[in-house]
């Protein structure tokens, strides 16, 4: 059930747990199926903190690259999962 639930928590592993959970559209944008991967969100999990509070902190060029378009990703996927779900809200009244 999608509803208006906002988890307190900035933990990014669990967040992205919880909305695989509820739409399988989401489970292949962060693929771990090679070591870039797999470093690069861990350096979008770590930034959330670290970005912000330390000047030690550094992203690649290509991790950069690679996390951006894998947020594009989302954000469209997340845009059709959300029409998806008004247009079934809107076809049950």
């Amino acid at each position: 059930m999608l509803a208006l639930y906002s988890p307190k928590s900035h933990r990014i592993t669990m967040l992205r747990s919880q909305a695989e959970a509820l739409d399988d559209r989401l489970k292949p944008i962060w693929p771990s199926d090679s070591k870039l991967h797999r470093q690069a969100f861990d350096r979008l999990r770590r930034a959330y903190v670290e970005a912000r509070y330390s000047a030690e902190y550094t992203v690649s060029d290509e991790e950069l690259a690679w996390l951006t378009e894998r947020v594009k990703l989302l954000q469209e996927i997340v845009a059709a999962v959300c029409q998806d779900r008004l247009n079934s809200a809107h076809l049950s009244d």
